[in-house]
């Protein structure tokens, strides 16, 4: 893409253009801290209230009228089935190729674009737009919950990568902090952007259910295709599940089953053929 196209980039295109950013939702980690879930079920398909971690983001894509494109690696059918045809997908069959090189792989379908990249293990619902507001297509953006310090321990909510830049990556095994940003902020060619938003990382079995609680507030959220006769306080309740004991801080997925004398305090319980899933949170 030229200097002069980045220069005059919208926000959001509008509906007779054809989208002049690309998107990435990255899918494709090991997501062993969630053990034993991730087991079981794709991290990025772990919900957060009645949606998957993945749609989360791709519906952040598609605020700023993004191409989408999913990276998968680690249970990559079921993420492919469940993507369908919502994004291109990009099947890393040998290897993870990391954040940077899992943007090289999609180089030829990028083709020269701007790119927005973010993690479909979070949850932070929107802040992508203000990447682009009054971006002059040659920065590279990181959007920092709070908009603190950058660093390689900092929170990352979404990042913009220059047309250039996205096409100069590699599709090896490589990390954004190593091979872009870490020598773009040392060149004064990275721009923080504050994220005032609600941000979590939903990488360990703890911070999941933190999101799940967060987003559910005081009251918490039992969908309307759940049934509980029991006790469900502050808690989530997918749909289809079944609450008949008692639930209290807790994260019930969808079609998972509380017996009746069952008692749940800060858990995870997943459905199971044989046994369902049953994480402590402490």
């Amino acid at each position: 893409m030229s200097r002069a196209a980045h220069d005059s980039l919208p926000a959001v295109p509008s509906d007779d253009m054809a989208p002049i950013l690309a998107g990435v939702a990255l899918a494709a980690g090991a997501a062993r801290r969630l053990r034993p879930i991730s087991l079981h079920m794709p991290k990025p398909l772990c919900p957060v209230l009645d949606r998957p971690l993945l749609d989360h983001a791709l519906d952040r894509l598609a605020e700023v009228g993004a191409d989408p494109a999913v990276n998968v690696h680690h249970h990559a059918a079921r993420i492919i089935d469940h993507v369908g045809d919502r994004a291109h997908i990009s099947h890393e069959e040998r290897e993870a190729l990391g954040t940077a090189g899992a943007i090289g792989r999609l180089r030829s379908w990028i083709d020269g674009r701007a790119t927005v990249v973010v993690n479909a293990d979070t949850w932070s619902p929107g802040g992508l737009p203000a990447l682009l507001d009054g971006w002059d297509g040659r920065t590279v953006r990181v959007l920092v919950p709070g908009g603190g310090a950058f660093g390689p321990r900092a929170l990352v909510a979404g990042c913009l990568l220059p047309g250039p830049i996205a096409a100069a990556l590699g599709a090896t095994p490589t990390g954004l902090y190593e091979v872009v940003w870490r020598d773009a902020h040392a060149q004064g060619r990275l721009e923080v952007v504050a994220f005032d938003g609600p941000f979590h990382d939903c990488g360990t079995l703890r911070r999941l259910l933190e999101a799940n609680l967060a987003a559910a507030g005081p009251a918490g959220y039992v969908h309307p295709a759940a049934s509980v006769s029991g006790r469900a306080h502050h808690s989530v309740i997918g749909r289809g599940a079944s609450v008949d004991g008692s639930v209290s801080s807790s994260l019930v997925f969808p079609d998972a089953e509380v017996h009746r004398s069952e008692r749940l305090d800060h858990t995870i319980r997943m459905p199971g053929s044989c046994r369902p899933v049953t994480v402590l949170v402490r």
